[in-house]
């Protein structure tokens, strides 16, 4: 059995503000889940603009760091081709048998996508959510992050606010790793009350 994590993190130009803040809390997401997860872990990063970029499906140990020259906020919000291109991607490799954990990432909503509806979406996560061993996290600054999920039917303790600043977006990853990794070993997951225990407003 492996387990697949996949981080679709917005790279949209409203993110540059917090730009420095999302590489380090990303990249110790990133380390966290090498210290703490063991057996067989695949990972995946998903950055999205007005374009997306799914990047390749490769064991966790070998997955680099984000730096300023890899991560360049820019544009419009093409959310849902971003989901819908990463649930396609996954579903292309990932077994009956295997786990897969998807953790969305965004500071605003879909304004970009051309290629998925807000029904697609909807469809693919129900189906791989309800019949399959996947969790979807939704995670949206300045929003409140279990109306604009619930329409995609992502559960309800795998969704959270936080703030677009520098120390909510620190804030957030370190509930997100807490959740991923969590997520990754069987147990229960409420993203809120990470937030909240790791400083969050």
């Amino acid at each position: 059995m492996k387990t697949y994590i996949s981080v679709i993190l917005d790279k949209s130009g409203s993110m540059e503000s917090i730009r420095t803040d999302t590489i380090g809390g990303f990249n110790t997401f990133l380390e966290d889940q090498k210290k703490n997860l063991t057996g067989e872990v695949m990972f995946q990063l998903t950055q999205f603009d007005v374009f997306v970029r799914t990047g390749t499906i490769r064991p966790l140990e070998e997955v680099e760091p984000l730096t300023l020259q890899t991560y360049t906020p820019y544009g419009g919000t093409a959310l849902l081709d971003a989901v819908g291109m990463t649930i396609e991607a996954l579903g292309r490799v990932v077994k009956a048998n295997d786990k897969a954990i998807v953790v969305v990432i965004t500071d605003g909503e879909e304004n970009s996508s051309k290629a998925f509806t807000n029904a697609m979406i909807r469809d693919s996560i129900t189906h791989f959510q309800e019949g399959h061993d996947w969790t979807f996290m939704y995670l949206g600054a300045n929003q409140d992050a279990w109306k604009v999920a619930q329409q995609w039917n992502f559960h309800r303790h795998h969704t959270m606010s936080w703030e677009g600043t520098p120390l909510g977006a620190s804030t957030m990853f370190a509930a997100a790793s807490t959740g991923a990794t969590a997520s990754a070993s069987g147990g229960s997951v409420d993203l809120a009350e990470l937030y909240k225990t790791a400083g969050g407003h």
